[in-house]
């Protein structure tokens, strides 16, 4: 898929060399990376990209993400039809040029920073993504910061839309590429597939399923079990995380696949067992409770940043204790685990995750 920011991310050195085709922001001021519609000369840009971009190679299709770095707030972009409004606008008139030149290209909308954390569409917002989702194959309320779409409208919402839906599951992590990829074992099979399952349930049709490192021993079951279940969500979590295990680590009897099962429920349920059962500590920091969460919350640097997936609000000091006396239980039970596996040294590697996780924990403590 070709990912396209129309309008935001990526548009930085045409803004400099063009200067007319800048934005503003929501205080009246040029905005840092936005480009503004009322200038026909940024659609030109667009257009331009669409143009090399399709011509030269094949791509399936277009990812549109244009408020990911925010929009223009002038009065004829968002001041005149509000972020949602105009975001919908711009998006449908992009999907339109794309469908009048490749017709079988597969277009979706991502509608992140359309509405403020934990905030819904309004009945007006509805009916501007309504009228865009008859331009589109999907449109993807992710869940980065909660969904846009309130889970109990979801059903009816999904409904009203010509277009299928789609979110990034419910929990997922964001993998820093500054960090050692062996350094974490973090698998989250159980909450994450029961998400999907039920989100199928509500008429979901499609995820953008993040993915990460293969290497990692957590990332890679992730993937495989997520994968599996988005192929057919009628499977138990663990019936397909038995099959997975099985494929990867090739266990020698029946007994040891589950004791493999077990440990991945038992790593995922002391990390994520112990996340905070009160909302009001994620909001403190984050202003919304993740379904995206990072190792280190800066993404950017030349270095690994510090452990804040191990600090409040994510684990408060009873938390890090009971986190660490379960890595503590696994890693006492792979020893045997190692002799009855042919695994190719993925017990291994998740010895020295737990190794260098126990390591912070002990730091931070």
């Amino acid at each position: 898929m070709l990912r396209t920011d129309q309008y935001s991310w990526g548009f930085d050195r045409i803004i400099q060399a063009d200067p007319s085709v800048r934005g503003k922001d929501p205080a009246g001021q040029l905005h840092p990376h936005a480009m503004c519609d009322a200038n026909p000369k940024s659609f030109a840009y667009v257009r331009k990209l669409l143009d090399f971009a399709l011509g030269e190679f094949d791509f399936g299709g277009v990812h549109l993400e244009s408020c990911d770095l925010g929009c223009c707030h002038c009065q004829a972009c968002a001041g005149k039809d509000g972020v949602v409004g105009y975001n919908a606008r711009i998006n449908r008139k992009t999907a339109d040029y794309i469908r009048s030149k490749w017709p079988d290209k597969i277009v979706y909308v991502i509608t992140i920073n359309w509405v403020p954390a934990r905030q819904h569409f309004t009945p007006t917002d509805q009916a501007h993504v309504i009228e865009l989702s008859k331009h589109i194959d999907c449109l993807f309320d992710q869940g980065h910061q909660g969904y846009h779409v309130a889970e109990t409208e979801r059903q009816e919402f999904i409904r009203r839309l010509h277009c299928a839906y789609g979110t990034s599951g419910k929990l997922w992590l964001y993998p820093d590429a500054r960090w050692d990829r062996s350094s974490y074992f973090l698998p989250y099979v159980k909450r994450a597939g029961e998400a999907l399952k039920a989100q199928y349930q509500d008429g979901v049709r499609g995820c953008l399923f993040y993915q990460g490192p293969v290497s990692n021993p957590g990332t890679e079951i992730n993937i495989a079990v997520g994968g599996r279940l988005l192929a057919d969500a009628s499977r138990s979590v663990e019936e397909v995380l038995a099959g997975v295990l099985a494929t990867y680590y090739r266990p020698r009897t029946d007994a040891t696949r589950q004791r493999l099962v077990d440990l991945f429920l038992q790593a995922e349920e002391s990390y994520f067992g112990n996340w905070p059962r009160q909302e009001e500590l994620f909001l403190k920091l984050y202003g919304f409770v993740p379904g995206e969460f990072k190792l280190d919350q800066n993404l950017w640097g030349t270095s690994p940043g510090p452990a804040t997936f191990l600090k409040e609000p994510m684990l408060d000091a009873a938390g890090r204790r009971a986190y660490k006396q379960g890595l503590l239980s696994i890693l006492r039970d792979l020893p045997e685990l190692e002799s009855r596996c042919d695994d190719r040294g993925r017990l291994v590697k998740i010895r020295r995750a737990l190794i260098f996780t126990l390591n912070l924990l002990n730091t931070i403590g």
